[in-house]
């Protein structure tokens, strides 16, 4: 039942996200919609070891500090990653998390929806640019 389950999810999520789980403290589903991203063939590294890979090397400590933030009082996170864009095409990500709970509505994992803000961080740091620009020639 959880397979159909977790298919019709991946199907229908347009981006790709990652399960993290409190009580391991690991990745334990990292949707395929990653290698969509990736400059070069993705190997069949663990879920955690191929995300780690895909934060750009001066923000991995930060990813590490995020995911191990993660606790039930402490779910919803909104959080923006620069990407090793040597290897993906990405730029930037934005990750949100959201509680999953289990039958006894303890929060036992999290979801993390990742998006590509790629244009929007680039768009932003344009408008900040010319902001600058207009401000000194003031």
């Amino acid at each position: 039942m959880h397979e159909n389950l977790d298919q019709q999810i991946t199907e229908n999520v347009p981006e790709f996200f990652f399960i993290w789980d409190l009580a391991s403290q690991k990745i334990i589903y990292l949707t395929q919609g990653l290698g969509d991203y990736a400059r070069v063939e993705l190997t069949e590294e663990p879920d955690y070891e191929r995300m780690l890979d895909f934060v750009h090397p001066d923000y991995r400590t930060q990813f590490e500090d995020i995911l191990h933030s993660f606790s039930a009082d402490h779910a919803h996170q909104d959080h923006d990653l620069q990407v090793h864009a040597e290897k993906y095409r990405a730029k930037w990500l934005n990750l949100q998390s959201f509680p999953i709970e289990d039958d006894d509505g303890q929060v036992i994992r999290i979801v993390v929806h990742i998006s590509d803000v790629t244009q929007r961080k680039e768009k932003l740091s344009s408008l900040e640019e010319l902001n600058e620009k207009n401000e000194s020639v003031i």
